[in-house]
C-alpha cells in the first residue's frame, strides 16, 4: 500500500500493548516500544501528589533550605514512595549516556579554565568584538553552533568558562553571558542531531538535513537577535537600578 506523500505523519506516544494490537497495520510504524514505561498508567492518587512534591522541591531550593541536589533526591524518593512511579521506571529514566557526557564535559570545562584556554579565548573575543553586544552575540553564536554537533548540556559546560572569561576581560556583568550561553545551547534548529526531538521527527517526517537548514536559519536568526537584544536591555535596566537599590536603607 502506497500513501500519498502529502499526507501528514503523526508521532504518537501510546500504551505498551499498542505494538501488539496494531502490528499488522501498515499505517503504523513502531519506532520504540516500552523504553520509558507505560504512557497510559496514572498515579493512583491523581495529579495532586506529584504537583505537591514538585512544589515542595521548588520551595526548598528557592528558600535555600536545602541544596538542589538533595532536594531533587528527596523529590525522586517521594515520587517512588507515593507510587507516582515505580522503582523500575525511575531506573529507566536515568540516561547513563547523558550523565557520562555531562561528567566528561565538566572535566574538560575545568581543564579549559585552569589551563588558561578560556582566558585566551575570552581575550580574543573581547579584543575583536566592538562592544559588549558583539561579544555577547559571539558567545551566543559559538555556543549555538557547537550544540549542533554535541548535546546542549556538553556545549553549555564547555563554553561556560569562556563566557565568564569574556565578561571578565570586558569588565562587565557576567550574568547576561551566562544566560546567553543557556539560551544558545537550547536553540538547536539547524540540525537533526542537535536535539532529541529533532531526531524523533526527522525519520518519520522524511526530513533532510537541508530542510532543517532552510527552516532553522531564519528561526535561529530571529530568536538569537531577540535574545541578545533582550539580554542587553535587561543588563542596562539592572545597571540603571543599581544606584537606586544601593541608596535604599
Amino acid at each position: 500500500l502506497s500513501l500519498p506523500a502529502a499526507l501528514p505523519i503523526f508521532l504518537v506516544l501510546a500504551r505498551r500493548d499498542f505494538a501488539r494490537i496494531w502490528a499488522d497495520d501498515v499505517h503504523f510504524l513502531v519506532s520504540a516500544a516500552g523504553s520509558r514505561g507505560d504512557a497510559g498508567r496514572r498515579s493512583p492518587h491523581g495529579a495532586w501528589i506529584p504537583a505537591a512534591i514538585g512544589a515542595g522541591f521548588i520551595a526548598l531550593v528557592a528558600t535555600g533550605a536545602l541544596p538542589a541536589v538533595i532536594a531533587a533526591g528527596l523529590a525522586a524518593v517521594g515520587m517512588v514512595l507515593t507510587r507516582c512511579i515505580t522503582a523500575g521506571d525511575a531506573r529507566e529514566a536515568v540516561d547513563v549516556k547523558v550523565i557520562v557526557a555531562i561528567g566528561a564535559s565538566i572535566s574538560l570545562g575545568t581543564a579549559i579554565a585552569r589551563t588558561g584556554i578560556a582566558d585566551a579565548i575570552g581575550r580574543v573575543v573581547a579584543d575583536h568584538a566592538p562592544g559588549r553586544g558583539a561579544a555577547l552575540a559571539s558567545i551566543f553564536a559559538c555556543t549555538m553552533l557547537f550544540s549542533l554537533v554535541v548535546n546542549s548540556k556538553a556545549s553549555t559546560t564547555l563554553f561556560f568558562p569562556v563566557a565568564l572569561a569574556t565578561a571578565r576581560q570586558l569588565d562587565t556583568d557576567p550574568r547576561p553571558f551566562a544566560l546567553a550561553l543557556a539560551f544558545a545551547a537550547s536553540f538547536a534548529f539547524l540540525s537533526p542531531v542537535g536535539y532529541q526531538t529533532n531526531m524523533m521527527v526527522a525519520g518519520p517526517g522524511n526530513y533532510r538535513f537541508v530542510d532543517f537548514l532552510k527552516l532553522g536559519t531564519p528561526v535561529t536568526t530571529a530568536v538569537g537577535a531577540t535574545c541578545v537584544a533582550l539580554l542587553l536591555w535587561g543588563a542596562g535596566c539592572a545597571a540603571a537600578m543599581e544606584p537606586v537599590m544601593e541608596s535604599l536603607p
